[in-house]
C-alpha cells in the first residue's frame, strides 16, 4: 500500500516498494525540469511510465497502457496552481 498526503502546502510520499513479496526502500516521486513534482502510488513500473508520459507532454495518443490483469498507478502532479491526478485515462 502506498501513501500520498497533501495538506495544501506539502506533499508527502512513503518510500516502500515491493518486489517479489520483498519490501524495499525506493522513490515514488520526481521533480521535473519545469519545477513541478510528480508522485505515484501503485506498481512502480506503471508509476514511472505515467511520470514519463506526463513529462513528455501528456499526449493522449501516447498514454501508457497496462495489461488488464495488472493493477494500475495513480499519478499526482503538484503544480504551482494546485494538485492534479491522472489514473487510467489521459485526462488531467
Amino acid at each position: 500500500m502506498s501513501v500520498l498526503a497533501w495538506d495544501g502546502l506539502s506533499l508527502a510520499v512513503d518510500r516502500q516498494v515491493t518486489s517479489n513479496n520483498t519490501a524495499l526502500t525506493g522513490t515514488k516521486w520526481r521533480k521535473l525540469a519545469n519545477g513541478e513534482v510528480v508522485a505515484w502510488c501503485g506498481l512502480i513500473e506503471q508509476g514511472l511510465a505515467l511520470s514519463k508520459w506526463y513529462e513528455d507532454g501528456a499526449s493522449p495518443d501516447k498514454f501508457p497502457t497496462a495489461p488488464q490483469e495488472m493493477d494500475w498507478a495513480l499519478l499526482v502532479i503538484l503544480k504551482s496552481d494546485g494538485l492534479y491526478t491522472v489514473e487510467n485515462r489521459p485526462i488531467l
